[in-house]
């Protein structure tokens, strides 16, 4: 009996519709299974009556009644037919597919087709199992080489910023929000916005650094600095495993408009010279010199040493680019409120490029540039594709929304409530992506040395330092692993046109349809040459969209949400003297308490954590044997590596989490 039922249906058919708003279709779709000797099946209509089928999200099971014995199943083909009604409408519908999975219940085999296409009324395309290959050794080639044109055609860059780094021209339909996440978006800061509005009509204006406490309850939690902001230590920790832990790099000489002296620091070093200490690698200095003239903003610069506590502490802070008697060198054996308000008008610098440049230009943006190259050179059948595709999911979407909420010059929080507003933070975003390099401050290793941090023994609470290269190392060896087994040989490298052409893309420049990124690795007249050049460029993308920006944004409220830590804007002028302070005037400083609860509702937002951590995919893209045992391999080491940051974080005297996989998302989606 079961052999006869088996031999009635030896074919059960499930397909899945992408999750996304109008993926699903009302059209017919017709199948034909093709075998390994290039025989076709008839076309099979997917249908059940009585039966909605093919809606966003959905899986549905089909049973194929009349085929028997039809040996392997090595491609399929897909037609999407309009419906008599959509015919006399004249109305074209779109389907989104994920996957289709093909059983044979006598055979006992799964033959997998991930898909991951959008397709419209009228179409027919053809897919290989797995749909993982080389552009050379694709024999659905005139197929893949239309998709491209398309895809060009779709996604367009736009010099959003003139003479840098493009962005997206127009969002496709293709990659607006699945209607959950999208809502949750809008969930998210409807509440905080609400919470903030209610906080306003209940607590009184701060006239005490005491009374900024009443502003944190409903959903704004206390942050761990209103305790411990006032310690130079905790100032110094910001630099190592706050937000912004780019800009630090090892004294090698003091600058000269650097107006330090060796008696100015001596209470803090005890006794121990700054050449000694530059020496013994102990002095540290955070730089905004190349900031000058360049936005609003000033451009300070802050003197850091290592004490015998393994501390990194601030000893010495000019606020200007020039010696003079207005541009006092302020110190930590200043009056208390003088010194404290010399940190804040450093830290309202180191805060503006904090959100503006590290996280928004060197990740987002970065990534945007990155992601539109992808789609338009790389095919969605390509293995580099569909290794990159879960970690460049929603960063287009993201990036749109962040636009006008962000630079908005009326209504956008950087006009609100940053000090650059939204034209410095224009020029500022214009002037680094100008200046990015994507081997030194793409590649965590290089941009470390270049720093001059790399060595594990300098900076002992560099956390960021040690717990990201446990990562940059588990995901370069993931990319290994799925690259060689498609790139075996230079010649495979060589003749792959897609790769040539994503490469050239990415250093060609603005003016000429390209990117504009430099030092991306291979070469500019031989492109990319060797399977190294392959990895570093992928392990950089997926380094920058996962760890780099959990790293840089995850702690954003934390830092921003109580203000005198790591203030966004300041009111008033610069100081230019070192008379005594009062509490009161740390108060005038300060932003408001309406404008605090602006910056608590936006770095509330960004640093809610709701997608899937490092790894785990909500859409599977690759199922190859070798990519799907990488994959694993992958999952492995990352396992070990959070057993490797819970053993560190048992003895770190305060623990870092933020690179820690579990808390790692796979991609910039917020």
């Amino acid at each position: 009996m079961g052999g006869k039922e088996s031999k009635q249906c030896q074919y059960e058919v499930v397909v899945k519709t992408i999750d996304k708003r109008f993926a699903g279709t009302d059209d017919d779709i017709l199948l034909t299974l093709i075998n390994s000797n290039g025989k076709k099946s008839k076309a099979f209509n997917l249908d059940v009556q009585y039966r909605d089928d093919f809606e966003e999200g959905q899986r549905n099971t089909f049973e194929l009644t009349e085929i028997h014995d039809f040996g392997s199943i090595e491609k399929i083909e897909i037609t999407l037919k309009r419906t008599v009604i959509g015919a006399i409408c004249g109305r074209k519908d779109y389907w989104g597919l994920e996957w289709i999975l093909i059983a044979d219940k006598v055979e006992r085999k799964i033959y997998e087709f991930p898909v991951n296409r959008w397709m419209v009324s009228g179409e027919t395309k053809r897919w290989a199992r797995y749909d993982t290959c080389l552009p050379q050794h694709d024999t659905e080639i005139d197929q893949r080489k239309r998709e491209l044109v398309f895809m060009r055609d779709t996604y367009k860059f736009h010099a959003l910023f003139p003479g840098v780094t493009p962005l997206l021209q127009n969002l496709p339909f293709e990659e607006k929000f699945d209607e959950d996440y999208g809502s949750m978006i809008h969930n998210l800061l409807v509440e905080n916005e609400m919470a903030a509005k209610l906080i306003s009509c209940t607590t009184k204006p701060f006239t005490s650094l005491a009374e900024m406490d009443s502003v944190y309850k409903y959903c704004y939690s206390k942050p761990a600095a209103f305790d411990h902001w006032r310690s130079d230590s905790y100032f110094g920790r910001l630099q190592l495993t706050g937000g912004n832990p780019t800009r630090l790099r090892l004294c090698t000489k003091i600058p000269e408009y650097f107006g330090v002296t060796e008696d100015m620091v001596k209470p803090s070093m005890k006794d121990l010279t700054l050449e000694k200490a530059i020496q013994e690698k102990r002095l540290f200095i955070s730089d905004y010199a190349d900031l000058e003239n360049v936005s609003n903003l000033h451009a300070p610069i802050c003197l850091y040493y290592v004490n015998d506590a393994e501390d990194l502490v601030p000893v010495a802070i000019q606020l200007r680019h020039t010696k003079s008697p207005t541009n006092p060198v302020f110190v930590p054996s200043d009056p208390e409120y003088t010194w404290i308000i010399a940190k804040l008008w450093f830290g309202v610098v180191d805060s503006n490029y904090h959100e503006i440049c590290a996280h928004l230009s060197f990740t987002h943006y970065i990534l945007e540039t990155i992601t539109i190259a992808i789609h338009r050179h790389l095919s969605p059948s390509h293995p580099l594709s569909r290794l990159v595709k879960p970690h460049i999911e929603k960063v287009l979407n993201t990036n749109w929304l962040g636009r006008k909420l962000l630079l908005d010059p009326e209504s956008g929080y950087f006009e609100k409530s940053y000090k650059a507003g939204a034209d410095g933070a224009s020029k500022l975003i214009k002037h680094t992506l100008s200046n990015w390099s994507f081997k030194k401050n793409g590649m965590l290793p290089n941009d470390l040395k270049e720093r001059g941090l790399f060595d594990p023994k300098i900076l002992p609470k560099f956390y960021y330092r040690d717990d990201g290269i446990l990562i940059w190392n588990a995901i370069r060896s993931y990319v290994y692993r799925v690259a060689e087994n498609f790139y075996d040989s230079q010649e495979e490298i060589e003749n792959d046109n897609e790769l040539h052409l994503f490469r050239h893309t990415l250093t060609k420049s603005v003016e000429s349809g390209g990117c504009g990124l430099k030092d991306v690795p291979g070469d500019d007249n031989a492109g990319i040459t060797d399977l190294e050049q392959i990895v570093d460029i992928f392990t950089t993308t997926i380094f920058i969209s996962s760890a780099y920006h959990a790293a840089i944004n995850f702690p954003t409220y934390e830092q921003c949400s109580f203000t005198p830590n790591f203030p966004v804007n300041l009111r008033g002028s610069i100081p230019n003297n070192k008379k005594p302070r009062t509490e009161l005037d740390v108060i005038r400083t300060l932003p408001t308490k309406d404008d605090t609860l602006k910056i608590m509702t936006l770095t509330r937002a960004l640093s809610t954590f709701k997608t899937s951590s490092l790894g785990n995919f909500d859409v599977q893209y690759m199922y190859n044997r070798a990519c799907v045992d990488a994959l694993k391999e992958f999952r492995t080491e990352l396992k070990k590596v959070a057993g490797t940051i819970d053993q560190r974080n048992r003895l770190r005297t305060v623990s870092y989490t933020v690179l820690h996989p579990e808390n790692i998302p796979n991609t910039t989606a917020i």
